[in-house]
């Protein structure tokens, strides 16, 4: 169906004995408006060159979105190039580690772009290793009957708990 356009409906009902009368027309226009904004924009998770947005729906289904961005130190906003149906997004490239950027959220259909959703800062982030190793052994020595050492303690990693 084409918004704005005005529809005619009638029905009939039809089984083994044939068709029965058509019922009363009536008419229809379909017409779809400017979405409303989504809400509640937050950071849900960063990580190297990566962000994770999540937002509540516009409430004028159906929509789909678009993610804006832009340096915390910038005017000018960009977007990126395909709209998500979903209300998460995980975000990476042209995004670089420790750079603060903002970010909001535009619904869209087929008539026109919602306002834009409230707009949170925040940015990828290259963090430390989480994982330590399980297991481990100290092993100790005395200095004064090992020549050429200079170390008095290492220690052996055993077990498979690496990158676990």
């Amino acid at each position: 169906m084409w918004n704005n356009f005005r529809y005619e409906f009638r029905v009939v009902a039809v089984n083994r004995y044939g068709p029965s009368s058509a019922t009363n027309t009536v008419e229809a226009t379909p017409r779809m408006t400017r979405p409303r904004a989504p809400t509640g924009l937050a950071i849900t998770g960063t990580g190297d060159g990566r962000v994770e947005l999540s937002w509540q729906p516009s409430p004028d289904p159906p929509v789909y979105y678009w993610v804006f961005f832009k340096s915390a130190t910038s005017s000018d906003w960009y977007y990126f190039q395909v709209p998500t149906l979903k209300t998460s997004a995980r975000l990476g490239y042209p995004l670089w580690n420790d750079q603060p950027y903002d970010f909001k959220i535009v619904a869209a259909n087929l008539v026109d772009q919602s306002p834009a959703s409230n707009v949170v800062r925040g940015g990828p982030r290259l963090l430390p290793p989480r994982h330590r190793p399980r297991s481990g052994r100290m092993a100790t020595w005395d200095t004064s009957t090992s020549t050429g050492i200079r170390a008095r303690r290492a220690t052996f990693i055993t077990g498979s708990g690496i990158g676990e």
